[in-house]
């Protein structure tokens, strides 16, 4: 049961994501309803489960639009099997960018959840840093949150957030560095 928090707070923290982008006008439309075409096949997730000799280690971070860098550091990273699922899950949220622009809710029949079991998370560190060790071989999906807070016109905080994901590829006995950040887009922090 503990095991499963981090994943689905990370969930939740997906499903709940408010960047505020400077480059996208905020949408009033509420949260997009996606339908996946694509089943979980626990088959194609297994390897997730099997021990290897690939590593992924990697920062998160972003830039605010007034210059200020803020990184996942307290957060969780998520390690998720590239599957046909999980692609399209991925794609729903995060879109091209890799960086969730949108809320996004999962149809029941699209929500297996069975999916946030065949993951594995790891402590984000200082400076937005993370270790995924013992992989085995294949496509995965890495994913982070990073939230902070910052004043309104009234002086009240007000909570940003946004979340952020890259495809990577491992081979046996191969360590991958991953940056996840935004891309060059400014995130807005009023």
């Amino acid at each position: 049961m503990y095991r499963l928090l981090p994943i689905v707070l990370m969930s939740l923290l997906v499903a709940a994501c408010d960047p505020n982008l400077r480059s996208s006008a905020p949408s009033d439309e509420g949260p997009k309803l996606a339908v996946l075409t694509a089943k979980f096949n626990p088959k194609e997730a297994n390897y997730i489960f099997d021990k290897g000799t690939g590593k992924i280690t990697g920062r998160a971070f972003i830039k605010t639009a007034d210059g200020a860098t803020k990184t996942a550091s307290g957060s969780t990273a998520t390690l998720v099997p590239a599957t046909k699922y999980a692609e399209q899950r991925v794609n729903a949220i995060y879109g091209s960018s890799g960086v969730a622009t949108k809320k996004v809710n999962f149809s029941e029949e699209s929500n297996d959840p069975r999916y946030l079991v065949y993951t594995r998370t790891a402590a984000v560190g200082a400076g937005g840093k993370f270790t995924f060790g013992g992989l085995a071989a294949g496509d995965y999906f890495v994913t982070t949150g990073i939230n902070w807070k910052v004043l309104d016109n009234l002086g009240n905080a007000v909570r940003r957030g946004v979340a952020l994901v890259k495809r990577v590829s491992v081979a046996d006995g191969e360590t991958i560095n991953v940056v996840l950040t935004s891309s060059g887009i400014q995130i807005a922090s009023r």
